[in-house]
């Protein structure tokens, strides 16, 4: 399936096939995603050395990866790049090729399987956006392998949709969703088809779940950096202090 239109049946949706699309559709679509892409930035400036290791889970077409590049030109980075479909990861080879301080690694594959990880030692692992699309029982064993893989000092940064506990507030939530959309000219169709074709597929926690997600998996101090509404950056550390 390669057009949007192929998504939008009842639990249809799906990456496959989307990297040439995926960058414009994201913006689109999350209102927080060139925020939390500073943010991330601004954060390995302390957590990310040179000769350090960035895992980056649900990579798409390495536009995180990129930015950090740009970010460090002074410093020479290796990369593992994690995702499902092969197609995000051509795009990001080819983003990658322009940053010759990257050392960059593709791996295609699911990350609930213990044969697709690659890395070791992590300094900076990225989950941006990735753990509402794995299904809610495999969260903490995808945390916890991040978690054995990261360096002693090493920092987790967890983007997420979160539901909130007061439906007030998911309400309001929900509506200043579809406002951005609607402002960034997604159609009220495409929004109520986006809407149908992620049944069942994106499964969000709620915001307290996440950071006890992540303290069950070894991570300590999960603590909000960022949120808008649902969409939520948690870090943690691999090291109590």
């Amino acid at each position: 399936m390669t057009d949007i239109e192929d998504r939008e049946q009842p639990g249809a949706w799906t990456f496959a096939q989307f990297g040439a699309q995926f960058d414009s559709h994201v913006i689109a679509h999350l209102p927080v995603y060139e925020d939390v892409q500073a943010i991330v930035a601004g954060v390995s400036s302390y957590t990310l050395p040179d000769r350090g290791v960035i895992a980056d889970l649900g990579a798409s077409t390495g536009r995180t990866i990129a930015q950090l590049a740009e970010q460090h030109p002074e410093r020479r980075l290796v990369a593992h790049l994690y995702d499902a479909d092969p197609s995000m990861l051509q795009e990001a080879e080819r983003r990658l090729v322009d940053h010759g301080n990257v050392t960059g690694y593709l791996h295609a594959g699911d990350l609930t399987e213990g044969d697709t990880w690659s890395h070791q030692r992590a300094d900076l692992t990225l989950a941006l956006w990735l753990l509402q699309f794995i299904h809610p029982r495999h969260r903490v064993e995808v945390l916890k392998r991040a978690r054995d893989r990261a360096a002693d000092n090493g920092v987790i940064l967890l983007g997420a949709k979160a539901r909130h506990l007061d439906s007030r507030w998911q309400e309001i939530a929900d509506g200043a969703l579809a406002d951005y959309k609607a402002a960034a000219g997604v159609t009220p169709q495409e929004i109520v088809a986006k809407a149908r074709s992620l049944r069942g597929v994106l499964i969000p926690d709620t915001g307290e779940s996440l950071a006890g997600h992540l303290v069950t998996a070894g991570w300590h101090a999960p603590t909000v950096i960022h949120r808008w509404h649902v969409w939520t950056l948690i870090g943690a550390w691999a090291s109590p202090r």
